[in-house]
């Protein structure tokens, strides 16, 4: 043991590495083993991960029929309030504009505003300008989502009669005559409601629970 200790001592010095070069090797050295140790259970849970959301991505899609494509995503970009994603999939994939796009617990994202070859450009939904028809659960009432920004959603042509509680489901169906039109993908929260001067309808906002900026992978619904 004190041979193995002195070995190892001098292995971490500049003369031991060169008369023990395989001690430094094999023996361990503290704090560099840590953090190897360290680097490699952090890899590992990066991979478990990684299988969790192919796994429920392949459910999703067994389940409901619809064939999902994955797509890693490497730029964000903010410019004046619009957000944008580029991911590493495009026509190559059978990927076009218009797709619908979740994240890994099949939020809605936004949707393929761009289909390159190999690349795509993914316009976030709540970017102003976006309109969805959406629901209200469990009212059920038929609204409009207008984006506004910022992951927020203003909902019209919500009855002025209709109770609206904070924590609503606001859901999204893609169009008519799609595989994927009866599943219904979670487009946001409700929040509260705003002013408005109309006495039909109210105006209630609703905030999506995803953040752009921190997403690595996606899922396209071509």
């Amino acid at each position: 043991e004190s041979t193995l200790a002195l070995e190892r001592a001098l292995s971490d010095s500049r003369v031991g590495a060169f008369f023990f070069p395989r001690a430094e090797r094999e023996l361990p050295s503290g704090p560099r083993d840590a953090r190897r140790i360290q680097d490699l259970e952090f890899q590992l849970e990066a991979v478990k991960k990684e299988n969790e959301l192919f796994q429920n991505a392949f459910d999703f899609s067994r389940s409901s029929g619809v064939s999902l494509k994955a797509a890693n995503v490497f730029s964000y970009s903010n410019e004046l309030g619009k957000e944008t994603l580029l991911i590493d999939a495009g026509t190559d994939k059978g990927i076009g504009k218009g797709a619908l796009v979740l994240d890994s617990s099949f939020f809605l994202v936004g949707t393929v505003a761009e289909a390159g070859k190999f690349v795509s450009k993914i316009d976030i939904a709540s970017n102003v300008g976006n309109t969805f028809e959406a629901d209200i659960l469990p009212g059920g009432a038929v609204v409009v989502a207008k984006g506004v920004g910022g992951g927020v959603f203003l909902l019209d042509l919500v009855p002025i009669d209709m109770p609206v509680r904070k924590g609503d489901f606001v859901g999204f169906s893609p169009k008519r005559g799609t595989p994927s039109s009866r599943t219904i993908f979670f487009l946001g929260e409700v929040v509260g409601e705003s002013k408005t001067e109309s006495t039909i309808f109210k105006a209630v906002r609703a905030v999506s629970p995803v953040v752009p900026a921190v997403l690595t992978t996606i899922f396209i619904l071509p």
